[in-house]
């Protein structure tokens, strides 16, 4: 999609050119009987054009103005020369003030006329006039070569800003994690090194951007030798420390990394990646009860309100996977109490402790309170959390109530090839899946993008929601998606190994499964590889 920029700040010029003929009628409105001129003749002045530092042109002039005819205006005019004829102007006027009575100094910043013929100009002419009256007019003879507009109005966005003007946009453009974003996260630290080279905040946010964009060892290097430079300049910098702790517990260098963040830990620092990359690397050691000590430091540390708070997040998300995976449910719950209690709406997370409460504890009527006061706060995915407590609790009920939450649980979630996958995901709620079978629901209904609820389970790797689903009798066999492909082949062509383990336990032979005339095995032996195909042939016995 083309930028909106060039039109937005077209827009703006033809409302100055606008404010430029109407100012007269305007002004006299406003000022009623103007003040008597001073003596003397209107004037300009040492007219004279300079770019400034940071690469933009500007027009400054004295001129004397004696009040009449009223409301006066000073305007700045690119132009190009023309052999055996007068200038021509180009574009629009490229400055706008009011005058003011008497003697004055003004400076005017001049803009990149639209359009690629205008990527050069060779004149300013500076006037003061009332409409199309000119009162006093001065030619600076001044080649501009101009950069592209977009360019242009780049550069123009962040003129006369500090570099830490910059580098807080910058960080603020990282955070958001999108691929315009980065990249122009990207344009102002180059902005803000072209100026001081010794900027070292700039060398590491720079080197979030090289990982952000180029995950890999490829993207880690880059963002070592950036780390390097930075630490180079300011050997003591925690924050650097600590990135480069991150880079190196990715690359395997588990005690070069300790030691860089027991460093940084001296230091006391406000960064609270410290204990969070610091978790995370222990838990890549597989030292868990280690890794939830530095996740509690960075939650158990009041909220900050800034980039840092993003570090709190990902720890308490961290601390939320270990202790499911040991089924640590009490713990689980505090966790979830504490986070809605500091952050509320923000990053849905009452949805959270929401499908906590419905899928772990089957606390129905907790699930739909977190879930109704998510979607007053505008989070989206409250939706399929009510639609899943209501089909839960239509589940368990009779009579009235039945009907009741019923027709709460489709205003929410209508029933759909998505909402049996979602359904499936636990064993609370899969409940509902034979009651809405009674119904006339069938499990292997299709969605307007041709995908089956075991197609949204296999696509995601939930191997607890497909083996519920097989259980119901969906069928492994079925077409799904715009090319009509066997469910049962999805993993295949994944190479999720259980899946297809799965897969084969619920009765599905590869050697006789064929999509257009070919068969697991045929794909396997076509593609060259030799595990797959020694996983897709049925064992004698099996």
């Amino acid at each position: 999609m083309a930028s909106k920029r060039p039109l937005i700040l077209m827009t703006v010029l033809l409302g100055l050119i606008a404010a430029y003929v109407a100012g007269p009628h305007l002004m006299r409105q406003k000022t009623g009987t103007p003040a008597p001129s001073l003596p003397g003749s209107n004037s300009m002045s040492d007219v004279k054009v300079h770019q400034e530092p940071d690469g933009h042109w500007v027009a400054s002039l004295d001129y004397f103005y004696t009040g009449a005819p009223a409301a006066a205006v000073i305007t700045v005019q690119l132009a190009r020369a023309v052999a055996d004829g007068p200038p021509v102007k180009v574009g629009y006027p490229s400055g706008y003030k009011l005058a003011q009575r008497g003697t004055h100094h003004l400076d005017l910043a001049l803009n990149r006329p639209q359009g690629e013929e205008s990527s050069s100009t060779d004149l300013v002419l500076a006037s003061m006039g009332v409409g199309q009256a000119v009162l006093a007019t001065h030619e600076v003879n001044q080649h501009i070569d101009w950069p592209d507009f977009q360019t242009w109005a780049e550069e123009s966005r962040w003129r006369g800003k500090s570099s830490h003007d910059l580098l807080k946009q910058a960080v603020a453009d990282i955070d958001s994690g999108q691929g315009p974003s980065l990249q122009e996260a990207k344009t102002l630290l180059e902005r803000i090194l072209s100026k001081d080279p010794k900027f070292t905040a700039a060398y590491i946010e720079l080197a979030r951007v090289a990982m952000k964009t180029n995950w890999g060892p490829e993207g880690l290097h880059q963002a070592e030798v950036l780390l390097t430079s930075a630490l180079q300049i300011e050997p003591e910098s925690a924050n650097a420390k600590i990135l480069m702790g991150y880079v190196y517990a990715h690359q395997h260098r588990y005690k070069q990394a300790e030691t860089l963040f027991v460093a940084a830990a001296a230091s006391k620092p406000a960064n609270l990646w410290l204990w969070t990359n610091w978790g995370e690397m222990l838990s890549m050691e597989g030292a868990s009860d280690a890794a939830i000590e530095k996740y509690k430091v960075a939650v158990q540390h009041a909220p900050t309100h800034d980039t840092y708070d993003r570090a709190r997040m990902l720890a308490y998300d961290q601390l939320l996977s270990i202790l499911g995976r040991r089924h640590d449910l009490d713990g689980m719950e505090a966790l979830h109490k504490q986070r809605v209690a500091e952050y509320g709406a923000q990053g849905c997370y009452g949805v959270a402790y929401g499908d906590f409460a419905l899928h772990e504890r089957g606390d129905i009527d907790m699930a739909v309170q977190l879930a109704r006061t998510a979607l007053d706060q505008h989070c989206s995915e409250a939706r399929d959390l009510l639609g899943l407590a209501f089909y839960s609790k239509w589940a368990r009920s009779t009579g009235a109530s039945d009907a009741d939450a019923l027709n709460q649980a489709r205003i929410y979630l209508p029933a759909g090839a998505r909402p049996i996958y979602l359904l499936a995901t636990s064993d609370r709620t899969a409940t509902a899946l034979p009651k809405l079978m009674a119904l006339g629901e069938r499990i292997d209904q299709m969605d307007n993008d041709k995908f089956d609820a075991l197609a949204y389970a296999l696509r995601r790797d939930d191997l607890a929601a497909a083996r519920r689903l097989l259980r119901f009798g969906a069928n492994p066999y079925a077409p799904v998606g715009d090319e009509a492909i066997p469910v049962a082949l999805l993993p295949v062509i994944e190479r999720r190994i259980d899946a297809i383990h799965l897969m084969q336990r619920s009765g599905v032979d590869y050697a006789k499964l064929r999509y257009r005339g070919v068969t697991a095995l045929d794909h396997a032996k076509e593609i060259g590889d030799k595990s797959l195909l020694d996983i897709l042939t049925p064992r004698p016995g099996a």
